[in-house]
């Protein structure tokens, strides 16, 4: 269980947080840790292992073309 979702997002600028969960939709507050290019999604309430939730968010971010921020990739299959 816990009460916070970590993402990576350098160069990111993340706004509108919510928690989509059951029994509806609450904010999430959004703590900064620019030093390791990341976000800490913060619940006033636990979240419990094996339930399902959905985070939706809006984002801001230039179309990267190395592996930081928001970047595109490809990736092929055998089939």
């Amino acid at each position: 269980d816990t009460s916070a979702v970590i993402l990576h997002a350098k160069q990111m600028e993340i706004s509108n947080v919510l928690l989509l969960a059951p029994e509806g939709a609450r904010p999430l507050k959004v703590l900064e840790y620019p030093g390791f290019h990341q976000l800490a999604l913060m619940s006033d309430s636990v979240l419990t292992k094996g339930r399902k939730y959905e985070v939706q968010l809006e984002f801001a971010a230039n179309l990267s073309d190395s592996f930081h921020g928001f970047y595109k990739s490809s990736y092929r299959t055998s089939s």
